[in-house]
């Protein structure tokens, strides 16, 4: 017996419960599956090349010495942080 609560009330908490379940489960699969490890090992070839490339590229880019450190530190940033976090 549920008590005073309704019977639609009770299926949707099951519904919840349900869908709770449901992702956790998924989120468990993509936790447990391994990442390739020839990804993984291309992708930071990748940044570690870009790192020493984007420098050289924004110095023929832009004129101004400061221009040119600030976007390179900053797209060098985003890059390595986006390695990072994948």
């Amino acid at each position: 017996s549920t008590g005073p609560c309704g019977q639609a009330l009770m299926s949707r908490v099951n519904q919840f419960y349900s869908d709770g379940m449901l992702h956790y489960n998924q989120a468990r699969k993509v936790m447990f599956i391994p990442f390739p490890f020839p990804h993984a090992q291309l992708s930071s070839i990748f940044v570690n090349f870009m790192v020493v490339l984007i420098p050289l590229l924004m110095q023929q880019y832009t004129a101004n010495i400061w221009l040119g450190c600030g976007l390179s530190f900053f797209s060098v940033l985003c890059l390595s942080g986006v390695h990072e976090v994948a």
